[in-house]
This record gives C-alpha cells, structure tokens and sequence, in this order.
C-alpha cells in the first residue's frame, strides 16, 4: 500500500515538473500575456549572505552584480540555513496591463522583506510570520504585493528563516490572483467544514457509546485542522495575525498534539496491549511520552534547536503507525484493515511534508498540501468502517440466533420456553437489521434533498450574487449535518429496545422537521399553520422529528395541481392524551387504500398522476409512532384532503 502511494506521488511531481511554469533563458522576466502566470524560479538571482548583516543599499553596489547567480531551479530551495537570501527580480512588461502581483505561497519565512521602486522612491514592505500580519501589503495569507513593472524594472527580497526557505515566487494579474484566491478559498471552506462534521460526529458517538477510541480521534483531527490551517497561512491571517508564538513555536505544540492524541487513539483502537504486542505497546509508549516532552518544550523558545530531533521523530511516528497497523493485520485483528488503507495515506502525506521542511524535497503544490490530502483518505476510509460495523451486527446476530437455537436443544425441558423467547427476540432484532436499507434511504430522502437543491443553487448563484453563496453553502452543511443525525439515532435505535422518551415543546420538535422541508416548502409555495392549545408533549426527539418531517412531506407531495398547499397542524388533548392533528387541502385518499398506506409496500395514491415512489415512508411513520407508545389514525376525503391523527399518552410509566 505504502509503495503505491510512493509512485502515485512520483507520477505526480513529475508531471508537475514536466509541465510546469515557463523557463526563462534572458536575464529578465518579460511579460507578454494577462492571461499567463509566470513562475519565476528559474529567471531568479539569488545571493546568500552569510553574515547576515547586508543592507538593501549594499546589496544594490556594482561589486554585488556579479554576486548574484542565476537560479537553476523551478522552484529554489536552501533548506533549513542560518543565511539571508537576497533575490533580484528584472522583469519588463510589454502588455498594456499595469496591476500585476508577486506572490511567494510559502507561508512560513520569519522575515520577508520587499523592496521596489515607485517613481524614483524606494517602497519597503518588511513582512514575515514574526511580524504583525497587519505589515503586509495585500490580505494575504502568503506574501503578495502589488507591482507595476515597467522596463526592466528591478525588485529586490529579503529572506531569512529558521525553517526550510524555498521560494516559489510567481507573477499573475491582479484579476487573476483574486479569482484564484477565491477559489483556493473556497476549496479550504469545503476541506475544514467536512472536517469539522467528522470532529463533531466522532464527539457524539463518544457520548452515546462511552468508546474513547471516537474521543481520541476527535482530538487528532482537532489537531490535525489547526495544523492544516497554519500551514496554510489561514490560522495566522484570521485567528491570531499578531501572535508570532503560535504561529512559529506553536509548531512544535499542534505536532505534539498530533502524535499525543493519534498514539491514545492507535493503541485503542487497534487494541494494543503489553501482554500480546510487548514490543509494539513499549514503542507505542514511548512516542506517547516523547510527544509529551515536545508540547512542553514548545513553551520554552528553543524552536530552532528542537527543529530537526522534531522532524526525525515525526517521521519515525508515521513509519510506526503503518507498523503497528500491518503486525495487528497480521495477527488477524479485522478492523486494522480499514485502519491500514486511512492511515497509509494519511503517513505518506506527513512523511512527503516532512521531507519538504527539511529541505530535501521542493514545495510543489501536491508537497505543500500532501497531509492535507493524506489526512482527506483517512478520513473517507475510515467512514467505511461504519458499513462494516452494520456487516458485523447482522453476522454477530446471526451467531447469536444459530447459538440460541443449539442452546434451546441441549438445555432441559424446564429452559425451553426461555430459550424461545430469547431466540425470538434475536429473530426480531435480524429482522430490523434487514429493514435498514428501507428505513436509511427513506428517511436522509428529505435532508439530502435539500442539500443537493442548494447544491444546485450555489452553481446558479455563484457568478451571481456570491454575497448568497455563504448562506447556501451553510445551508447544505447543515442538511448533511442532519443526515449524520439521522444515521446515529438509528443506530441508537437498532442497540436499545426501548428509545428514550422525555418532555419536548411541539414547537420545537416541528420546527426542525420543517427545516428539513424548507426548500420543498418554498417551491410549492404552501403554508403552514400552526394553532398549538397544547405546547409540550412527550416523545422521542429524534424519530418524531422524522415523523412530522414524513407527514408533511406527504401533503406535499400529494397537492393539488394549481393549488397551493395548505397544512394546518392543531393540538388539543384529552383526558389522558395529547393528540395533534396534521391537516391538508391535497387530493385526499380513496377508501380502498386506506387500509394499505401504513404497508411496507402502501401508496397514497395508486393514480397515474400522482408522484412516483417507494411506499415506505408511512410504513416508517407508523413503526416510529409505535416506539414513541403512541397512535396513528387518518380520515381523508378523496378530492379534498386528509387528516392524520398522532395521539401522545400525557404520562409514560
């Protein structure tokens, strides 16, 4: 597994260098075309001063010309140097464009210093990630400056750092450099977002199921997110521009992190102990404490000391957690195969990114974002262990059943009635496992719709009004966000025999059925009424939300042609119920289905005009109704409408 990420990101710096930016064979960068980016490498000339003490006006002496050498490479690196670096830049503009941008994505020099002239006057911008971000010349989480270059107009910059120098500088317009920071924005929204959901998802099946394997991985992509948006630059440009500590030290804290929290989460989850791994477990501690000592080192400045012991132990970390995963693999321990394919590419992504820290490998792009792209596999690869664990109920059942049954035969004739009962209940459980695909594609139908509607209108309103697409795209994370919810309570239901039931407004529990509905609402151009006698009742949140989310939908669904829906909702009570009645204006139900549509296989309506669709979603409804203790009933009148009846027991014992 290891070797074939090697060679896909082989395949892939190579053809980035193939077809790669422009080389330059004149001593000057000549821009001919808007529509190009110019990456510069090979048009640089670079000086290393060693001593460190060079000014812009020494550096600008005739003896310095011949000091300067040409770049031979696409991208220059000097690796981890105690040097300053000067660059010269001539570049000659023969387009009638006059705002262009020169921008160096690196993030991480400690001071970067520019210097050009602007109708006779020098113009200094002295930036860095170890000054005020509010110094640089354009919001940016790199360095970037705007520039108006004549003919053969000189710049020259200023590099030093304690971390690997690389320079990729490039030249593109001012209009292209927006549109791309857009985009790369954009991409980083969407990346941080899915793993926010992940973060929160993995915290919530910690609180359900007590495993702390879900809190440590919590903790790790936690980590793993400040990490990715340091090294993007965005954690300094949005959360803290004037804390030079956190973004440089802090390094050494958010990988110690990393490594803390991953090492707790290994050794549980691949089931680590001292007794059957003794060599695996002792190395597995020993990175536990190592990384212990790097968080508490990172408070005492000797950053540049603690650099490369830090890195050396960073990619002996990621070595480890493939080994530890291939010696439980070969143990026979089944679930260190989804933990093997997540996490192989998630090392190789950090050992790609180590190796370019240190200097020995370029800062492409695909090297720049290679943890990024490694901790994206780990994080859909080890989704698929949920479908595994679905796999595994229905097989550790089906055990369950077979040994119940041996059990019932061996046992004497005072234990068989007990032995059926159990048997049954095992039949029972097998048989709701079987209806799981029902129930999940029915019931995330509704979310999901409404993520993809908005999907739809982001693509219509993003060259439009992109002042909306924030709204639509939290819109859709929010969708998503219930489909999650959706999955986790039944799961919860599918490992309890009785769901938990407490006081809840109505109001409450129909506003957030109707959220699911918003969009179908809106389209349809319905209303709903709401006349609530009655404001609490008791139930479980999570099914009669889809319940309400179900009932709905259907008058929805099934309006009338022309005319718009109307769905009023009541509630009253009684001696001992609370009953809510949900009312529509739609085209009703003929009385020879009314015994058919709580049917797995039941429809509204049969007519060739009415909506295509699976018929499951009553059936649904009514098992859902049936865990909250309560009832369903329905009157209709074909042509005018229907009314469902949900009654609600006031106590519950």
């Amino acid at each position: 597994m290891v070797v074939l990420y090697f060679k896909i990101i082989s395949i892939i710096t190579l053809t980035y260098l193939l077809a790669g930016a422009r080389v330059y064979s004149s001593d000057e960068v000549i821009l001919k075309s808007i529509n190009d980016k110019f990456s510069l490498g090979s048009s640089l000339f670079l000086y290393e001063d060693k001593t460190n003490k060079l000014t812009h006006k020494d550096i600008q002496k005739p003896e310095f010309d011949q000091l300067f050498k040409r770049s031979n490479q696409e991208v220059p690196s000097f690796g981890v140097t105690s040097s300053t670096i000067w660059v010269k830049i001539i570049i000659t503009n023969r387009t009638k464009e006059k705002s262009w941008i020169l921008k160096n994505e690196v993030v991480w020099h400690d001071y970067f210093d520019f210097f050009s002239m602007d109708n006779g006057k020098l113009k200094v911008f002295e930036t860095g990630d170890r000054r005020s971000f509010k110094k640089r010349d354009l919001n940016y989480r790199g360095f970037a400056f705007n520039i108006s270059p004549k003919e053969k107009s000189i710049y020259y910059i200023k590099i030093k750092s304690k971390d690997d120098l690389s320079i990729p500088l490039e030249i593109l317009t001012l209009r292209d450099f927006l549109l791309e920071e857009k985009d790369v924005m954009t991409g980083y929204a969407l990346f941080y977002g899915a793993i926010l959901i992940m973060v929160f998802y993995n915290l919530i099946t910690y609180f359900f199921t007590r495993d702390s394997s879900y809190l440590y991985y919590s903790l790790t992509i936690t980590a793993i997110l400040w990490t990715t948006a340091a090294a993007n630059g965005i954690a300094f440009q949005f959360l803290y521009p004037n804390s030079f500590w956190l973004q440089n030290e802090g390094f050494l804290l958010r990988g110690g992190l990393i490594g803390l929290f991953l090492h707790l989460f290994l050794k549980k989850f691949l089931l680590i102990n001292k007794r059957e791994n003794r060599r695996i477990y002792n190395i597995l501690q020993i990175n536990i404490y190592t990384s212990l000592i790097f968080i508490l080192l990172s408070f005492f400045g000797i950053y540049r000391l603690l650099y490369f012991p830090f890195i050396s132990f960073v990619i002996f970390a990621f070595c480890f957690i493939i080994l530890a995963g291939l010696v439980r693999l070969k143990q026979g321990y089944r679930p260190a195969r989804f933990y093997l394919l997540a996490f192989s590419g998630f090392s190789l992504g950090g050992l790609v990114q180590s190796l370019s820290l240190l200097g020995f490998i370029p800062p492409l792009w695909i090297v720049s974002h290679a943890f990024q792209i490694g901790n994206l596999f780990q994080t859909v690869f080890l989704a698929f262990a949920l479908g595994d664990k679905f796999k595994r109920l229905q097989e550790e059942a089906l055990e369950r059943e077979i040994e119940a049954r041996k059990v019932m035969t061996n046992f004497a004739s005072k234990l068989e009635e007990q032995v059926r009962e159990r048997t049954k209940e095992l039949a029972e459980k097998n048989e709701r496992l079987k209806e799981y695909d029902f129930a999940v594609a029915h019931d995330l139908a509704n979310p999901i719709g409404v993520a993809i509607t908005h999907i739809e209108l982001y693509e219509h309103l993003y060259t439009e009004n992109f002042s909306k697409t924030k709204e639509v795209i939290k819109k859709i994370k929010s969708s998503l966000e219930k489909s999650i919810s959706i999955i986790n309570n039944i799961l919860i239901n599918f490992t309890v025999d009785k769901v938990d039931l407490k006081k809840y407004k109505i109001s409450e529990i129909l506003n957030l059925a109707l959220d699911q509905l918003e969009v179908k609402i809106q389209q349809k151009n319905a209303k709903v009424e709401l006349d609530l006698m009655v404001q609490e009742f008791i139930c479980n949140n999570a099914s009669t939300i889809q319940i309400f989310a179900n009932i709905i939908s259907n008058s929805l669904k099934y309006s009338k042609k022309e005319v718009p829906p109307i769905i009023k909702i009541r509630s009253f009570q009684d001696k001992d119920h609370i009953l809510i009645d949900i009312e529509d204006n739609g085209i009703g139900i003929k009385k020879d289905m009314m015994n058919l549509i709580f049917e797995k296989k039941g429809r509204v309506s049969e007519s060739e005009e009415a909506p295509k669709g699976h018929g499951i979603g009553l059936y649904n409804v009514k098992k859902m109704v049936e865990e909250n203790e309560a009832e369903i009933s329905v009157k209709s009148d074909f042509g005018k409408g229907s009314i469902f009846t949900l009654k609600f027991k006031k106590k519950i014992f």
